[in-house]
């Protein structure tokens, strides 16, 4: 995309915005709900942070090393999964049943790395009950106290999380395969945020319990790593906007020319912004043709407008909102397995902008970044 393009319809909106706005386009300020729905998250935040990139068949020959950390994790997130699952059933806190479902995508993410290796699954397919000793002692261990208080389930949860962080970064340190090390680290990335989010629920400093007080505080000290940068979870819209989950990943990259990097840039006046994605698409959306899309919100420095823009044919052009009425950027695209967008370079006008990306199926369900790449200009 051509840096021109949406600085010319930016600008537009800076000059005459009653030409900008047809139908009531312009509108109160308010949160980007995703190509136009405002709404609340549609998706928890674990949900949003598990996407895992795809493995090629021809970088599946792991070494034996690689395969054992494999079968131990595939166990250890299903560990995870099932002390949530019992906490959920024992407290009905709805953090537990939120994360449950995240370390599901974890144990779904390493089992079809196994399955391109032609691993047997290591897991055992009864809930709570596991292969690995170590691991059934433990599980046994964390219901026993989990169930003790509400607040020793959190405190229990926020100790799955320690582990695992600590059990990734040993077989990170272990394995030479890109493929799982991205998979790893996307992993690691999830349970950094469950951490956080174990560790809100519960009064006062939290003392580590697995990892170095130093390590665990560094991590509480951080923002949500991979909301921010890096791949997260896509959402669907169907035609007649209602919600879908879906396998579809987004990788985006987003750098001022000041060198700062992450999701939430503020640019100062005249700095240009270079805006990258890589979209993921679920396995069964492979090989379709599909229309991609790309969508903006701006609201203006010292506006309370929101004025809406869809990319037709490179060109940005004035948008009401409703998914009837968005057309595509390219049309007929076949889908591959990573499909790269150059989302924007250049400066923009001073405002605040939310970008949207993502493609349209055939029978009118729209993917997209669920987390909007968000920027501030001065």
């Amino acid at each position: 995309m051509k840096n021109t393009l949406i600085t010319l319809a930016v600008s537009a909106v800076l000059i005459t915005p009653a030409i900008a706005a047809p139908n009531g386009q312009g509108r109160p300020n308010g949160g980007h709900g995703g190509f136009g729905q405002p709404q609340n998250h549609p998706l928890n935040e674990a949900e949003r942070n598990t996407c895992i990139p795809t493995l090629t068949v021809e970088n599946a020959n792991f070494t034996e090393v690689e395969k054992h950390h494999l079968n131990f994790m595939r166990e250890e997130e299903k560990l995870a999964r099932d002390v949530y699952l019992h906490l959920y059933d024992k407290w009905n806190s709805q953090i537990f049943i939120n994360i449950s479902r995240s370390e599901q995508q974890h144990m779904d993410a390493i089992k079809k790395f196994m399955d391109v290796a032609q691993m047997p699954d290591s897991a055992h397919p009864d809930r709570g009950v596991f292969n690995n000793e170590v691991l059934q002692n433990l599980y046994n261990d964390l219901i026993a106290r989990g169930e003790t208080s509400i607040e020793e389930a959190f405190k229990v949860g926020a100790l799955v999380e320690e582990v695992d962080i600590f059990d990734l970064k040993v077989a990170m340190a272990e394995v030479e395969n890109t493929d799982i090390i991205s998979m790893f680290d996307n992993l690691l990335n999830g349970s950094y945020n469950h951490l956080r989010a174990f560790t809100r629920q519960l009064a006062g400093d939290y003392s580590a319990q697995k990892m170095t007080q130093a390590d665990v505080d560094a991590i509480l000290a951080e923002t949500s790593t991979q909301a921010n940068q890096g791949n997260h979870q896509g959402m669907g819209l169907t035609a007649n906007a209602e919600q879908v989950s879906t396998g579809t990943c987004f990788n985006t990259i987003m750098q001022s020319e000041s060198g700062a990097t992450g999701n939430n840039l503020h640019l100062s006046a005249g700095e240009t912004i270079n805006i990258n994605s890589t979209i993921m698409p679920a396995s069964g959306d492979i090989g379709q043709h599909v229309d991609l899309i790309a969508t903006a919100n701006l609201t203006p420095k010292d506006s309370e407008l929101t004025y809406k823009f869809m990319r037709v044919n490179g060109q940005w052009k004035n948008w009401d909102g409703n998914l009837a009425s968005l057309q595509a950027d390219r049309t007929g695209v076949t889908l591959n397995s990573q499909e790269k967008v150059d989302v924007y370079q250049g400066a923009v006008p001073a405002g605040k902008y939310s970008v949207g990306i993502g493609y349209r199926l055939g029978q009118g369900t729209v993917l997209f970044n669920v987390d909007s790449i968000n920027f501030e200009s001065e």
